[in-house]
């Protein structure tokens, strides 16, 4: 039987090494979805998502429910990928390689084409960092807006501002290729 997120939650911070495992099951592949998405790299997405999963163990004490589990661990997801990428000397994103990722949304229909995933992607990448943010999290990750606002640590007006600007560039970018947008 599958637990609840408030039972998952409490033998977490039980250390409970079951719960352990059923977390990594539940949100590991969405952790590191959000990781290439954000990073735009396979290699360095698998990085981040452990050291995010590692963040997310050592953390769950401090985890008090005011949001769902998942919206408290793509905060902490993001803010790993944020300190990553302004480490990164070279602020050249590249998208390659993350073709496998299976994202919720009307995006996905459009994925199928490796020439228009190609082109999605490049259009992502031109996208300021806090919009391609809002974007990916509300259409690729399928929160709500209040929700990524939450994850985001922005107001929600901010954040429905960014995803509106993000899509309306990529409906640009994209051209009549994105009409699901």
């Amino acid at each position: 039987m599958t637990k609840t997120e408030a039972e998952l939650i409490e033998e977490l911070k039980g250390g409970e090494p079951q719960a352990f495992r059923e977390f990594a099951q539940r949100y590991g592949s969405r952790i590191y979805d959000v990781q290439c998405w954000l990073c735009g790299d396979t290699t360095e997405a698998e990085d981040l998502a452990q050291e995010t999963v590692v963040a997310v163990f050592k953390g769950i004490g401090k985890f008090r429910g005011g949001s769902t589990l998942y919206t408290w661990v793509y905060r902490i997801a993001h803010r790993i990928a944020s300190r990553h990428l302004s480490e990164k000397a070279n602020r050249n994103l590249r998208f390659d390689d993350v073709s496998e990722i299976q994202a919720p949304g009307d995006i996905v229909a459009l994925a199928g084409s490796s020439i228009l995933r190609d082109r999605i992607r490049e259009a992502l990448k031109a996208l300021p960092v806090a919009q391609r943010e809002a974007v990916v999290m509300h259409c690729l990750q399928g929160l709500s807006h209040t929700e990524t606002a939450r994850a985001l640590d922005r107001p929600l007006g901010t954040v429905k501002w960014q995803i509106a600007q993000g899509l309306h560039a990529l409906r640009n970018a994209l051209g009549g290729d994105v009409d699901a947008l």
